[in-house]
């Protein structure tokens, strides 16, 4: 018997790569109310067909989830989402970017 989510996420363009727009796309379903904890996310396939990209991408895309903590996959079933996303900011160590904690102004400022 398969089980078929009855959501798709609506990536849009932009910068980036794709697998974090589709992340992003989740989490930001999932804080308007379209996704609801405990909800099943589509299979990777089936979402990787749906929204015509390759399955590394989807598979990509749900391990970041994973990471954050918003979703988590249940061994022989499907993905699920676990909670809403937190609305701390998160330091992504992956990034070759500084966090955004000090403005330009603050760094002209001698002591």
């Amino acid at each position: 018997m398969r089980l078929k989510s009855s959501w798709t996420p609506r990536i849009g363009g932009g910068d980036g790569p794709v697998y974090q727009r589709i992340a992003a796309a989740i989490i930001e379903d999932l804080s308007h109310g379209n996704i609801l904890p405990g909800a099943r996310l589509p299979a990777q396939r089936d979402l990787a067909f749906d929204l015509h990209v390759g399955l590394g991408t989807v598979t990509k895309a749900y391990g970041l989830l994973t990471k954050r903590g918003v979703a988590a996959p249940e061994k022989g079933r499907a993905m699920f989402i676990t909670s809403k996303p937190a609305e701390s900011t998160v330091i992504e160590m992956d990034v070759n970017i500084p966090p955004n904690l000090l403005s330009g102004k603050m760094l002209r400022t001698v002591v």
